[in-house]
Parts: C-alpha cells; structure tokens; sequence
C-alpha cells in the first residue's frame, strides 16, 4: 500500500501512515505555502513549533478567553527564562520607552523604587562626568521665566533674612568650595 506525500506526491511506502510528507524539506515547504509561521519555542532543543498567523479577531477571543487567569510559579517562569538573554533591537526599545511616556508611577512603585537606591552614593568618577555634561549649559529664557515665576510671591521671615545675612561659612567649607572651583575651571581649561 502507497499513498503520495502530501507536497511532492512522492509516493510513501513502508512508513507510518499517519506520514504526511516524505522527508522534512517537503513539509516546510508545504507550510510556507499554507501560511504558517516558524518560531523557536525551545530553545535547549531547538525544535521549531508552527502557528498560523491568526486575525484580529480569533487574537480578541483569545485574549478575553486568558483575562483574568492566574499563572502558576512554573509558567512563569518558564516565560522569563524564554526572554533571558535576549537583546531587543534599537526600535523595539524606542517603542517600549514611548508606551512608558506619560504614565505616572503608583505610590507603592516609587517607595519600592526609593528604598532601592537609599544609601548609595554616586561614585567621584560619576560625580565628575555628570558636572561636565551640566558645564556650561544655560537655561532657556521660558525656563528661566518660570523659575523665576515661582519663586515670587515667597516672603522670607526676618529672622531668616537675618540668617542668611550674617551666615558665615568655616574656614574648611571655604577651603573646599575654593578647592572644588579651581578644579572646575583646570579641568575646563584643559578641554
């Protein structure tokens, strides 16, 4: 008993009959044809899984049909391990960034994000890179209009015009704010 192989009509003997093709170049071939898209799902193994691209509307049904589901530990994981050490293209980060745009953060993620960087300090080679970056630069004359704008209307008590009238500065902070100019301008000079 032969039957032909469903791309090349080849004809198939001796082999399972649940064989549709007669070797793997005439089922990719038969698959590009019928429109299926190839992706890597395994990465260990590297086997190929087929899906048909699906239209807007099956994607609406799908996504309705998970709304709401709980994933276990295990699936999770498995998605993050699928992206680990993945690169994303110049493109897919600019469009990731611009869906950030404008979305404020909720209370709970900026304590998080807070409590992260509590305590650290920026090291003087960073200190140092982010004073050059600000070196010489002037603000704008709207911006300084709303400096400016904000800034009125505020009333100093007298006692504080007073503090800061007669505030005096040790002879180290002077040292050092001496210190710190000169290194400024060396370092302007030497650019």
């Amino acid at each position: 008993m032969a039957w032909p192989c469903a791309y090349c009509g080849f004809p198939l003997t001796g082999k399972p009959k649940n064989q549709r093709f007669c070797n793997i170049v005439c089922r990719t071939q038969w698959r590009k044809e019928m429109g299926y898209t190839f992706t890597i799902y395994c990465r260990e193994r590297s086997r190929a899984a087929c899906k048909r691209p699906m239209n807007e509307e099956t994607r609406r049904k799908l996504s309705e049909a998970h709304t709401g589901k709980k994933l276990s530990f295990k699936h999770r994981h498995n998605i993050a391990q699928a992206g680990f050490g993945r690169v994303s293209s110049e493109a897919t980060r600019r469009k990731i960034a611009q869906s950030k745009i404008g979305k404020p953060r909720s209370e709970e993620t900026r304590l998080k994000l807070r409590q992260a960087r509590l305590g650290k300090r920026h090291t003087e080679e960073s200190r140092r890179k982010m004073s050059d970056v600000k070196m010489g630069h002037k603000h704008s004359e709207e911006t300084k209009r709303k400096i400016s704008e904000s800034h009125k209307g505020k009333v100093f008590t007298e006692e504080h015009r007073r503090k800061i009238g007669q505030r005096l500065l040790s002879e180290e902070t002077r040292r050092k704010m001496s210190e710190s100019q000169l290194k400024r301008w060396q370092r302007k000079e030497s650019q």
